[in-house]
């Protein structure tokens, strides 16, 4: 049985459960509260966590923690599904947290899926790496069908790991995800921003991180004086990307879709127009937007189960559609569509379950 929570402090208390069981029971205005993010490096949150398509607005996490975000960090078992944050605000000055997320700072372990945030980061604090849009850090462990529109502007000196969804992926999967805010490092002695992340496999010891049907869309901008920004990912130290793109705006050379790859970089795409840049240093096949926007230029991809395409959608770009972001299939779409119509005359509510499947819970019932 779950903990159902329906105001700030509710949330707030989360942090003295961590291996609890938690649900959204109403939409949480954060307006005015600073909420501690929950768990923390050496004690992060190992419980379950469900918006049940619920939303939690105008969110202030403090940022003097090892680990920010609305979660900290997450571990073991921990699962985090269907939560809905917009309006983040994330100032870090003073204090040098190493993993500043969005929505989680630090993943050890466990899942992350239909979760998606808006909003803003802004870290200043020198020494504080890993600043990502959706994660900072991402030891191991999945993420699925989710997506980040932050902004992400670090200025900290000696600090690196910079992505519009994800700052590092050490040993972790990601898929079916993308990122839409910009990316932007402003200070000489910063390193390593991507559009969609920063560093993939980075470091020593075994790892294989996998990020695969994804996309971003966002721009990438690095003012070092030696800068190296990338449309998609920077830095591929180990593991597999396949069947990405990018579309970003990207103020430096070379930086396509990747600027160093070590691993394997597989079927994946940029826009050489609208990102302004003709190379990828780290492997991609650079396209024109016009050939971006035939299913044809993607060979290898599954336009089935996963991809749409469709000029009325996202500019014309592949996209994931209602039915596919859920992780239902195409013959759902009419299914769906007549959950949200219930949903708006009995005045129940849709949601996505923890196994991507569309749900609908009447109000009476859980006023019963």
């Amino acid at each position: 049985m779950s903990t159902v929570i329906t105001d700030f402090a509710g949330l707030q208390a989360v942090g003295s459960g961590l291996s609890g069981s938690y649900e959204l029971g109403a939409d949480i205005d954060c307006t005015g509260e600073t909420l501690t993010p929950i768990g923390t490096y050496l004690a992060p949150f190992t419980g379950k966590f469900y918006g049940k398509g619920y939303t939690i607005s105008n969110l202030v996490a403090t940022g003097t923690l090892d680990a920010v975000g609305l979660f900290g960090a997450i571990d073991g078992v921990a699962a985090v599904n269907g939560v809905s944050v917009t309006g983040l605000t994330l100032n870090i000055s003073t204090a040098t947290p190493n993993y500043v997320g969005g929505l989680i700072g630090w993943i050890n372990a466990g899942t992350v899926t239909n979760c998606n945030i808006t909003g803003a980061i802004t870290n200043g604090a020198t020494g504080s790496n890993y600043t990502g849009g959706f994660v900072g850090f991402q030891w191991a462990g999945t993420i699925s069908r989710c997506w980040a529109d932050v902004s992400v502007v670090t200025s900290g000196t000696y600090s690196s790991g910079v992505g519009g969804f994800v700052a590092s992926n050490y040993n972790g999967t990601i898929e079916k995800c993308y990122s839409l805010g910009s990316v932007s490092i402003t200070d000489t002695n910063e390193y390593t921003p991507g559009g969609f992340a920063g560093l993939v496999g980075a470091g020593g010891g075994t790892r294989n991180p996998i990020i695969r049907n994804c996309y971003c869309r966002g721009a990438c901008s690095d003012y070092n004086s030696s800068g190296a920004a990338a449309g998609f990912v920077n830095t591929v130290g180990a593991g597999r990307i396949e069947n990405c793109y990018s579309t970003g705006a990207v103020n430096t050379a070379g930086g396509g879709f990747c600027q160093t790859n070590n691993a394997t970089v597989l079927r994946c795409k940029w826009d050489v127009q609208t990102s302004g840049q003709s190379e990828s240093y780290g492997d991609g096949l650079g396209l024109s937007t016009a050939t971006m926007k035939f299913q044809s230029s993607f060979a290898g991809w599954d336009f089935k189960d996963i991809w749409g395409i469709s000029p009325s959608r996202n500019d014309g770009y592949p996209d994931f559609t209602i039915a596919q972001a859920s992780g239902l299939k195409a013959t759902d779409i009419v299914t769906l569509e007549a959950v949200r119509n219930l949903e708006m005359t009995t005045m129940g509510r849709f949601y996505i379950d923890e196994q991507g499947n569309a749900k609908y819970e009447s109000r009476f019932a859980r006023n019963a």
